[in-house]
């Protein structure tokens, strides 16, 4: 038979693993709710889906991969509501969180969770709505992107400068 202090301490490691469990998976749970509406756009009509994937030639790992869907507002306002669904839900696990409001509709949200950065824009000027999901540090200011071929254009020059620094 075990002393009681011994089985009480074991409850407590059991209970801290729970709860370290519980709230990895609150975390992974928030961000594959926009991973997997990003996944659903890339089927739906009227919605334009670019990705860029980077993998390292040595170990064949990939080092960046980027996706952005852009679509217009008034075309998809269910899909809208999803995406701003989703991105309050993981406001509260973000490392760090910027979002902006204007004439009390929210025009930009964004997200870090470690080296992945989650954006959501709208464009009140354009009707367009971009989501872009970053993973691997790369950064894109995808408010000042006009349409998508601009962004793409964006992301090659910014690319291929980083690509000249890394050879350096």
């Amino acid at each position: 038979m075990k002393p009681k202090n011994v089985m009480k301490s074991s409850n407590v490691v059991i209970a801290f693993i729970f709860l370290l469990l519980g709230s990895v998976s609150v975390e992974l749970n928030a961000q594959e709710t926009i991973k997997a509406l990003l996944k659903k756009c890339e089927n739906m009509g009227s919605i334009t889906v670019s990705i860029i994937r980077e993998k390292d030639k040595e170990t064949g790992e990939i080092t960046r991969d980027i996706t952005n869907v852009s679509f217009k507002s008034d075309s998809n306002p269910a899909l809208e509501k999803e995406f701003i669904a989703a991105f309050q839900k993981d406001e509260d696990n973000a490392d760090r969180v910027t979002k902006n409001i204007s004439n009390g509709k929210v025009t930009n949200m964004s997200f870090r969770f470690g080296k992945t950065t989650y954006n959501y824009t709208y464009n009140q000027r354009t009707d367009m709505v971009s989501v872009n999901v970053n993973e691997g540090g790369l950064t894109v200011t995808s408010a000042r992107i006009i349409n998508e071929r601009e962004m793409v254009d964006a992301l090659r020059v910014r690319m291929d400068s980083i690509r000249r620094n890394n050879a350096d």
